[in-house]
């Protein structure tokens, strides 16, 4: 950076700061990752809502088109309708950018044999109270 004149100032800082500082906009540049906890898409969008600047909206992006979707997406049940308002909500925060997405996250699982309800949830990462171990079978064929 110091080549193109172009002078950083990092400021490490533990979690909780980070966030405070980022709901209150004293970051210029931040990452961090998320996960979906519902199939419904209404919580991704409070990343753009006016409504969640110091909340959600770390951005602090502001567009009177997207909160009127956000706001009609609020109030209508699933169908047609609803997904045309999620399609043109995504495009209007593609256009404008207030966040970069880069990275996709890939999750791989392994499991004994004897190990029975496993399931990869689609939407929460809510899965051990399901899982139980089949000691016979593992006498079996484990260690």
């Amino acid at each position: 950076m110091s080549a193109l004149g172009i002078r950083v100032n990092f400021k490490p800082a533990k979690w909780p700061e980070n966030l405070k500082n980022a709901r209150a906009g004293k970051l210029q540049v931040w990452n961090l990752g998320s996960s979906a906890a519902s199939p419904d898409g209404r919580p991704s969008f409070d990343r753009g809502a006016t409504s969640h600047k110091g909340g959600q909206n770390l951005s602090r992006f502001s567009n009177k088109s997207f909160d009127e979707l956000y706001r009609r997406i609020m109030v209508i049940p699933d169908g047609p309708e609803r997904e045309r308002l999620f399609y043109e909500g995504k495009r209007i925060l593609t256009a404008y950018a207030p966040y970069k997405f880069h990275v996709h996250r890939i999750l791989t699982d392994l499991a004994w044999p004897w190990v029975s309800g496993f399931r990869r949830p689609p939407y929460w990462l809510s899965w051990w109270q399901y899982v139980d171990i089949d000691t016979q079978r593992q006498a079996k064929e484990g260690k």
